[in-house]
């Protein structure tokens, strides 16, 4: 499986889940390559901190299996993402 290893790595939950808003789960691990693998229900623009993943000054964001994008985190080591779900 392509994300076995982030998927068995921990997890931050980024808010809790209420089903009427965005909900969103980060896996994170600093010691392989797919550092963090973020999950989305309910997209919108996320506010992130890859802290736990062992980034701060710059990540590279990949949506679906499009080309990953280098990003700069602000001084906050934080990115903003727009997260948007196409059809199954």
């Amino acid at each position: 499986m392509r994300h076995r290893a982030i998927l068995d790595s921990d997890i931050v939950h980024l808010k809790r889940a209420t089903g009427r808003d965005v909900d969103a789960c980060l896996r994170v691990n600093p010691r392989i390559q797919e550092r963090a693998l973020l999950r989305v229900y309910n997209p919108r623009c996320l506010s992130l901190s890859p802290y736990f993943a062992g980034l701060n000054d710059a990540t590279t964001i990949r949506q679906r299996d499009g080309e990953p994008v280098k990003v700069r985190l602000d001084a906050g080591s934080r990115v903003d993402v727009k997260v948007e779900v196409g059809g199954v």
